[in-house]
This record gives C-alpha cells, sequence and structure tokens, in this order.
C-alpha cells in the first residue's frame, strides 16, 4: 500500500566550497548542501542508499509502520501480521531491513524485497530484530537465543540465520555490515561487563578496544572494513565518535561538548553522526571530512529555503555521492544533497591527506 509523502525540494544554492582538484591535496572544506524535507510521514529516519532512498517508520492510523520513499513516492510497507514495523537499513536495490510484529506479538528482523516482507526467523528464541542490509540482502542484527536468556549478533546470508558469537561475554549486536559481508557491532566481554566494538570477517570475533575507556561500539562498515561508532575515553568521562582504519581507532572528537556518536561512513571514509556542541547541552549532527568534524547545519546553502529554518541534530545516513540523511529534534526527515560534485570515493582529496598518511605510517610500521 504506497501514499504520497509531502516533499518540499529545495531550491539551488551557490557552491562556496573550495576543493582540490589532485591527489594528494587535502579537503579545504566539505560541500555546500540543499535539503530535501520528507514531510511530516516519517516519525524517524532509519537509512539512506547509494540513490538517496530512505527508510525509517512514521504512523498509518496511529500505528507505526516502517516506510520507505524511493525518490517520489512514500510506501508504507506493512507488517509481519501485527501492528508495529520500523525499517533500519536500506541497501542499493531498495531492500529493507528492519523490527516488525507478528500476528501472535512477537517481532521479528525482516526483508523486504520491493515486493513483500519476509520473516527471517531468530536464533531459537521468539525475537530478532534487523538492524543492515548489503547489495547482496545479507543482513545483520540481533536474535534472542533459546529460552531468550541471551541475545546474539547474527548474519543472514538469504538462507538461514548464524550466529556471530561474542568477546567472551553473554551478549552481542550486529549493526553494521559491508559489501563483503563483514559485520560490526558491540560485543560484552568476560570479566567486568563492559562491551566492545567489533569487527567480524569470520571466523570470530575481532576486538577492535576503545580509545581508553571501557565502553566502545561499532555502528557501520565500509566497502574497505572501515568503521565508525563510539567509545569511552580515558576514564569514561566522555564518549567520542571513532574511525577504524583498519589498524587502530582513530579519535574524531566533537563539536565542542563530551559526547559524539559516529552512525555512518561511506567509501570516501567521511563519517556522519551527532555531537553535542558544548557540555549538557544540545546536539548537532555533524559531518567528518578532511579530517575535520562540520556542524551540518553551518553547511546548508544560504539561498536554500530551510537554511536557519531546521536544527539537524542528528544524522542517520551518509551515501557515496556524500548525501546525508539527518532529523530534526522532533525525529523528522531530511535528505542533504551536496551542490558540487565530490571527488571519487577513496580519493585522497577525498578523504584527506593527513588521515591517509597516519594510516600509511602506520601500515609501514607494522609492515616492518
Amino acid at each position: 500500500m504506497g501514499f504520497q509523502g509531502v516533499l518540499r525540494a529545495a531550491g539551488l544554492g551557490l557552491a562556496v566550497a573550495a576543493w582540490a582538484g589532485a591527489a594528494g591535496q587535502a579537503v579545504a572544506a566539505p560541500p555546500t548542501y540543499s535539503v530535501l524535507d520528507l514531510g511530516a510521514s516519517f516519525a524517524n529516519p532509519g537509512g539512506l542508499n547509494a540513490s538517496g532512498w530512505v527508510t525509517g517508520y512514521g504512523f498509518v492510523a496511529g500505528q507505526q509502520r516502517a516506510l520507505l520513499y524511493d525518490g517520489s513516492t512514500i510506501t508504507n510497507l506493512g507488517t509481519l501480521g501485527g501492528t508495529y514495523s520500523v525499517g533500519n537499513g536500506i541497501n542499493a536495490s531498495g531492500w529493507v531491513t528492519g523490527t516488525a510484529s507478528t500476528a501472535g506479538g512477537a517481532f521479528r528482523a525482516f526483508r523486504y524485497d520491493g515486493t513483500s516482507m519476509v520473516d527471517l526467523g531468530t536464533l531459537g528464541g521468539t525475537s530478532s530484530t534487523g538492524s543492515a542490509i548489503n547489495d547482496s540482502g545479507w543482513v545483520t542484527g540481533t536474535s534472542n537465543m533459546a529460552g531468550n536468556a541471551a541475545q546474539r549478533a547474527f548474519l543472514h546470508n538469504g538462507s538461514g540465520m548464524s550466529d556471530l558469537g561474542t568477546l567472551g561475554g553473554t551478549w552481542s549486536y550486529g549493526t553494521g555490515i559491508n559489501a563483503s559481508g563483514w559485520v560490526t557491532g558491540r560485543s560484552y566481554v568476560a570479566g567486568n561487563g563492559s562491551y566492545r566494538a567489533f569487527v567480524h570477517r569470520g571466523p570470530g570475533m575481532i576486538d577492535l578496544g576503545t580509545l581508553g575507556g571501557l565502553y566502545s561500539e561499532g555502528t557501520a562498515i565500509n566497502s574497505s572494513g572501515w568503521i565508525t561508532g563510539t567509545s569511552n575515553t580515558a576514564g569514561d568521562a566522555a564518549a567520542h565518535a571513532f574511525l577504524f582504519d583498519g589498524l587502530s581507532l582513530v579519535d574524531l572528537g566533537t563539536l565542542g561538548g563530551n559526547y559524539s556518536y559516529g552512525r555512518a561512513i561511506n567509501a570516501s571514509g567521511w563519517i556522519a553522526g551527532s555531537s553535542s556542541i558544548a557540555e549538557d547541552a544540545a546536539y548537532r549532527a555533524f559531518l567528518y571530512a578532511g579530517g575535520a568534524m562540520y556542524d551540518v547545519n553551518s553547511l546548508v546553502s544560504l539561498t536554500d529555503p530551510l537554511y536557519g529554518a531546521v536544527t539537524f541534530q542528528d544524522a542517520r545516513g551518509l551515501n557515496d555521492s556524500g548525501q546525508i540523511l539527518v532529523s530534526d529534534e522532533f525525529g523528522r526527515a531530511y535528505v542533504l544533497t551536496p551542490l558540487v560534485t565530490t571527488p571519487e570515493p577513496g580519493s585522497l582529496a577525498v578523504i584527506g591527506a593527513g588521515l591517509l598518511g597516519l594510516a600509511a605510517v602506520r601500515r609501514r610500521r607494522g609492515a616492518a
């Protein structure tokens, strides 16, 4: 069942960011953005794909439903027989994963393939949730084990669900997956009750460590295996967004407060998420590019109709074209689109010479 969303296209503005054209030069500034308002239908956005399509959830006749915006229309994806569903992840084909209730009241991970919603089952318990989906239709998420005594990260490869294990504790959660089927998330470790970000490349999980504190979690992973998420710093006094560059965690800092959270990473190593702007103060959506963190609100074109009219507090998605999925303080969804052509994914101009230089030094040291 589909219904038309209330869409407001943003006016085009002038690109004021200066981009470096030659490989090896750092990005002077990120691009300027136009804003597309997805309307009141979206109560909360969940994910963004390569074409700028969006999933999330809204309310239909008072009931929460997973939604899909395909560039022109917002579609209600339905449920698995119950009254509830939410979309969390979307791939390049517009396939969606999330959670939906069954007629019996259980909550299950689903995959929507453009036509219908399929129950992905569980690892023996009654409930599961889908968090992310890759372009092959593989899904990661979390499922209850038999007896519902614990939850585990899972990988569903299209034919069945497998338990990804833990880092020694009882519980684990899958939150991001890349084209190779590598999974990131968080897992409890044995002993002190803390949890760590992990990458699962099969077999077994690899502990990514922390930024000095007890806790960390991975949220998204790109095609190169680079990961973003958040980690406590030394003394657990703060939590900062990080980039795992294949060797170690790089602290991305904040927009002035003591908290930031990386939610999405693209092939160029750009990261989007949310950060506090001062201690115990408000939050703002951020874009990390070229070695620096920017308040997304400051990147909106001055000529855009929504410039200054909306405050973007969180970024939920980021694609290889540089589009960002953001939400305001009410959860309303917006898609931000660059007003200049972005360099090819993976180029030094996009990622920033400083960050790549650091990674290169680490690799040379490791090889030595």
